[in-house]
């Protein structure tokens, strides 16, 4: 890799590290430990700003003396660096209101993985804790700029947040699940570490998602948008939202019918699997009583948290094994899979 290409490489990955401070902490790169995830307007700019200079960098370098493979990096960071501004530009944090995979969900299950191999490093998840309450500011604005755009997020998005956010504010500050952190350097004084932490949880992170909790119930949901219209195809820009969704998620130039096309064709092609799988378990190829021996038979419903780990982990090994036989490259890291409390 020519020296040009790999600086500017490493310096993409870097600002993609950057932008994604959490993501980063849990592959290992504690530079910005004590950094939160900046869901501003101004950040959000910032990073569509820089994403397309380094594209036109990419796109500007000069093809001459380079291998296949540094060709590939060249337009793969072209590539990446332009999608991830066209996707930013949809500005989906305006309506990205989530009861399922949202910070406030996801929160107690990515704290607690972070690794803290250093006293610093434990130190830093101090202002890392403040910039949790910082993000549950911005969101709010966020949403607010939607609505003054025509944009709002589905009314039943926003309800099951707002229960959701009752319960966690509901909860003692002690029992917290972001509190759950994990293991501290040998001779650290956890206690009093904790103890900061717990200030940051009362002081800062809790009146934060108060006031994200209210704005949610009394600005945000009556301006929802109903079970009917709550696709982004009924957003203003629904079409070229899902236009630059598409692109970014599977880098290929589809529509959204041409996409949905594709998925109700494999679920007919399932068929044949369902029947195939139905005589080894149910006894049938009778794709109806399948369903409903699936739906309704206790034999063949897991009954405990336990269960459910040890059958993932079972396919999870079945997956391991076959994984030479369809891809090229495979992760040096292992893949665990381990309960998590909602």
């Amino acid at each position: 890799m020519t020296d040009d290409l790999e600086q500017l490489a490493t310096e993409y990955h870097d600002f993609r590290q950057e932008a994604s401070p959490t993501y980063a902490h849990m592959q290992g790169d504690y530079r910005f430990a004590g950094r939160f995830e900046d869901i501003s307007r101004a950040a959000e700019d910032r990073d569509i700003a820089a994403a397309r200079a380094f594209a036109g960098r990419a796109e500007t370098l000069a093809e001459v003396g380079l291998d296949h493979q540094q060709r590939i990096t060249r337009s793969m960071l072209a590539w990446d660096a332009t999608a991830r501004a066209d996707f930013a530009e949809a500005r989906l944090a305006e309506i990205d209101v989530d009861p399922i995979s949202g910070w406030h969900i996801m929160l107690p299950v990515y704290l607690p993985k972070l690794g803290l191999p250093t006293s610093e490093v434990a130190e830093a998840m101090v202002d890392k804790f403040r910039g949790i309450a910082d993000g549950f500011r911005d969101a709010g604005e966020r949403y607010r700029e939607g609505v003054g755009h025509g944009r709002a997020p589905a009314r039943f998005a926003v309800d099951d947040t707002v229960r959701q956010l009752d319960a966690w504010l509901a909860m003692p500050v002690d029992d917290d699940p972001i509190l759950a952190l994990g293991a501290t350097p040998h001779g650290f004084d956890r206690d009093a570490w904790l103890g900061r932490l717990r200030a940051v949880v009362e002081r800062d992170i809790r009146p934060a998602v108060a006031a994200y909790r209210d704005l949610l119930r009394d600005e945000i949901a009556p301006a929802g948008r109903s079970d009917e219209a709550c696709g982004l195809g009924s957003l203003p820009d629904g079409e070229e939202t899902y236009r630059r969704a598409i692109h970014y998620y599977t880098t290929v130039d589809r529509s959204a019918q041409e996409i949905h096309d594709i998925g109700l064709a494999q679920i007919d092609k399932l068929a044949g699997e369902y029947r195939e799988l139905g005589r080894e378990v149910v006894g049938t190829e009778d794709l109806t009583t399948i369903f409903e021996r699936m739906r309704s038979d206790p034999e063949l419903h897991h009954t405990n948290g336990p269960e459910i780990v040890s059958a993932s982990k079972t396919a999870m090994a079945r997956a391991k094994a076959a994984m030479g036989d369809w891809f090229g490259v495979l992760p040096k890291a292992d893949c665990d899979v381990e309960e998590v409390s909602g």
